[in-house]
């Protein structure tokens, strides 16, 4: 009976195999399938190939992904959440595609298979990790007595079903498998182009070094390459819509929580002798490190509390930093390692130096204002060029050397603290520093952290204002729609959506947007959205159908691109032509230039260049001594004489086999996506989640 306890207790275990397996049964990792089980329903939740998936089947496929998806990112938030019903979705349809392959290629598994699984003379290793013998065995007697007692038998029912659908599994594995093959001949000469090495010379004639003046294209000219690449011009379909908005942000009164928590917090952090058992037992966010750590290296907001005068004892706090609430302890101070600044600029950018002149003299009629007693922290906001500091006033926070680039970093370590230095020159432009601090200690820190969000009561408030405001625009018609939402104090901005988009401005990522845009017309409303950071409503105002803009519309662009099209013929025809007096002297005559080129079978970069894989290709095509063709690359028309190709010795047998398995095994995969790719393309899928009120 100990053994069957044993399988009892480790029941719970093997459950959550059994559970995953039954809800993506067929993961094929050789061919990139898989499939979810469950019974067979007339549901009509999703459709493949007429064969329906019942609500509870969807939904106990949504529960496992995202049951997954907590296990890796515990702190995955609504629109994680939303990837992962969609991951869902994908799973059940591509699952229900392969079951069916299956059974149309007859692929079965049959009763004797399964017993030979289960009693057979090598059973699978579920049976022997756990009916061990103590020897490396099996307890054949325990097996027997498990399989003889009615109590099991509904853990056996599963277990049979696991083993029947796995051996399925890798009956199929097998067959797409077998289509693939490797040839000798492939394996020597993925060897090769591994290994091959060679020198050449190289011409060079960019297209862009052909005069504009050069290219004649008239009216009918331009027509015609847009005709001829009419693709290359169409519009998605695009969606011109009103997001209404309300954020998730904490109330007053659930920061007053938050608040009312940490001085409670603090007040045991001051005497608490084991901080590491402290954060642990007060779930704090952040665990205890003990590592002794400088100003530019932490959290900025806790630099500012601490510095410039850390006091080993001292407790800091609250502190807010974007979505968490802080307390730090400052357990011990030391000499700084390397000593870190606190500072704050001002930048005008001078994208040339063509501008810097102008951008010089602006920084110092800034500096006179600030030097006459106007705010920095102002005149940042207003002028600053750096979007990422300008709203703070132009504050870079604390930071240490290597961390800024070299001229801005050696102009503000030399600066005295309060002194304005500027105009300071980099490639960003130029800037106006005042360094506000210096730190010159490391310290070791305990950091207890809380998140600052919203209580339930507050999102379940703030989403029932978003339903009042949905409601009064389906009573009152979207025409009134942002008025209704500045009246009920909902943000409103115009967004332009794209079909193909997979992120979308003031959204992020969102398939349940993506959904309902791709079935939405002129007036359609979204049901209220919950992303990570606030709610949406999203109301279509105008639908531009999918198709190809008019000539009109693209001709600026229809020029460019006619005109960079001709020159790529200019400089192949006169390299073309300039090659029939031979390669010494080509650079001259064509106006470009040469140089000397090492490429490899993992390096086809040409100085100056992109990496150029026709030009590689071609040169190793090409004997010694002799030069190749004019090959038209993305940039430049490029002739190349080889000067050394590296010759490669017998393959070894060891790295036959490895590089033939290798290549199998990256065939198999490409078949199988092909495979499964197909089976999709060709597949009949109703998806009726938002017609049945299902996300």
């Amino acid at each position: 009976m100990g053994v069957m306890n044993k399988f009892r207790d480790n029941a719970g275990a093997i459950l959550i195999v059994l559970v995953f397996s039954f809800g993506v049964i067929w993961v094929l990792n050789d061919v990139g399938l898989f499939d979810t089980g469950g019974q067979r329903a007339a549901g009509r939740v999703i459709v493949v190939n007429g064969e329906g998936v019942t609500a509870q089947e969807y939904e106990q496929q949504v529960q496992q992904q995202q049951d997954l998806l907590q296990q890796q990112s515990p702190d995955a938030g609504p629109q994680a959440m939303d990837r992962a019903r969609e991951q869902a979705f994908e799973n059940i349809v591509t699952g229900k595609l392969a079951e069916a392959e299956m059974a149309r290629l007859g692929l079965v598994v049959s009763d004797a298979e399964v017993r030979n699984l289960l009693t057979g003379p090598t059973p699978h290793p579920i049976i022997a990790q756990n009916f061990p013998d103590g020897k490396g065995g099996i307890d054949r007697s325990a097996l027997s007595q498990f399989f003889s007692n009615p109590d099991n038998q509904p853990n056996i029912l599963q277990l049979q079903e696991y083993l029947r659908n796995q051996r399925l599994q890798e009956k199929f594995s097998a067959l797409v498998g077998s289509l693939v093959r490797v040839s000798d001949a492939e394996v020597v000469d993925a060897y090769n182009r591994q290994r091959r090495s060679a020198t050449a010379d190289v011409v060079a004639l960019r297209y862009a070094s052909i005069p504009d003046d050069s290219v004649r294209l008239d009216d009918r000219a331009l027509r015609a390459f847009y005709d001829a690449h009419r693709k290359d011009f169409e519009r998605p379909a695009t969606w011109e819509t009103a997001l209404v908005s309300l954020s998730k942000e904490p109330s007053a009164q659930d920061s007053a929580i938050v608040a009312s928590d940490l001085t409670r917090v603090r007040n045991g952090f001051a005497s608490a002798t084991d901080d590491s058992t402290f954060l642990a037992r007060e779930g704090s966010l952040r665990p205890y490190s003990g590592a002794f750590v400088g100003a530019g290296a932490m959290d900025p907001a806790i630099a500012r509390a601490i510095y410039p005068a850390p006091t080993a004892g001292g407790v800091v706090g609250p502190i807010y930093s974007g979505n968490e609430a802080l307390i730090a302890k400052v357990i011990a101070v030391r000499p700084a390692e390397q000593p870190a600044i606190h500072a704050r600029h001002i930048l005008i950018t001078a994208p040339d130096s063509g501008s810097r002149g102008a951008a010089t003299a602006k920084l110092n009629a800034l500096k006179a204002q600030i030097q006459g007693g106007a705010s920095f922290e102002a005149i940042a906001r207003a002028n600053s060029q750096d979007p990422g500091s300008a709203i703070q006033g132009g504050d870079l926070g604390w930071f240490g050397r290597g961390q800024m680039v070299a001229p801005f970093e050696n102009a503000a370590f030399g600066a005295a603290i309060g002194t304005l230095v500027g105009p300071v020159v980099t490639d960003y432009g130029v800037h106006l520093i005042e360094v506000l601090g210096r730190a010159d200690q490391d310290v070791r820190l305990a950091t207890f952290s809380t998140r600052l969000q919203a209580e339930s009561s507050t999102l379940r408030r703030a989403e029932e204002k978003m339903e009042d405001f949905r409601y009064e625009i389906e009573q009152n018609g979207v025409e009134v729609a942002e008025e209704q939402a500045r009246r009920l104090g909902l943000t409103v901005e115009t967004q332009e959506y794209a079909g193909g988009q997979d992120v979308y401005p003031g959204i992020g990522q969102s398939p349940i947007v993506r959904r309902f845009l791709d079935g939405s017309k002129v007036g359609s409303v979204s049901d209220v959205v919950e992303l990570d950071e606030k709610f949406v409503v999203v109301v279509v105002k105008k639908v531009t159908a999918k198709g190809p803009r008019p000539f009109e519309e693209v001709s600026d662009e229809v020029t460019v691109r006619a005109r960079a099209d001709r020159k790529k013929q200019i400089a192949v025809a006169r390299m073309t032509r300039a090659m029939r007096q031979g390669f010494d002297g080509l650079a001259a005559r064509v106006q470009g230039f040469q140089r000397t080129a090492a490429m490899s079978g993992v390096n086809t970069t040409l100085e100056g260049f992109d990496a150029q894989p026709r030009l590689a290709g071609a040169v190793f095509a090409t004997a010694k001594g002799q030069a190749t063709p004019v090959v038209a690359g993305p940039d430049a028309a490029f002739v190349a004489r080889v000067n050394t190709v590296s010759t490669v010795a017998q393959i070894p047998a060891a790295e036959r086999d490895q590089l033939r398995q290798q290549l199998v095994s990256t065939k198999r995969q490409l078949v199988g996506g092909r495979f499964a790719q197909a089976l999709r393309e060709s597949a009949e899928v109703e998806d009726n989640r938002s017609a049945m009120d299902i996300r």
